[in-house]
């Protein structure tokens, strides 16, 4: 999940850490060259097997109030291929 320089400050700020802290315990550094240069970031995911997002908890998003404009979107604004065949969500 891509997250900007504002996300990151608005979801620390929500779970009142430290921005930098924030981004070295939750974030890596994207695959997609365009994200790096624009000097976005990428939520880390939950170990094998499912690699959820780090903050979805059960069926529910953790940071809701404040999650990423990428999490807010999906999945009408973006799609990745083979989606439908990944996402529970999709299937039902």
């Amino acid at each position: 999940m891509r997250v900007t320089p504002a996300e990151i400050a608005r979801i620390a700020g929500f779970l009142d850490v430290d921005p930098d802290e924030f981004r070295r315990a939750y974030t890596r550094v994207p695959e997609i060259a365009e994200h790096s240069a624009a000097g976005d970031l990428w939520l880390i995911e939950k170990p094998a097997p499912d690699y959820e997002c780090i903050f979805l908890e059960g069926n529910l998003c953790a940071v809701n109030p404040v999650k990423p404009a990428q999490c807010a979107g999906f999945p009408l604004k973006w799609r990745t291929r083979g989606m439908i065949a990944d996402c529970v969500g999709m299937k039902s």
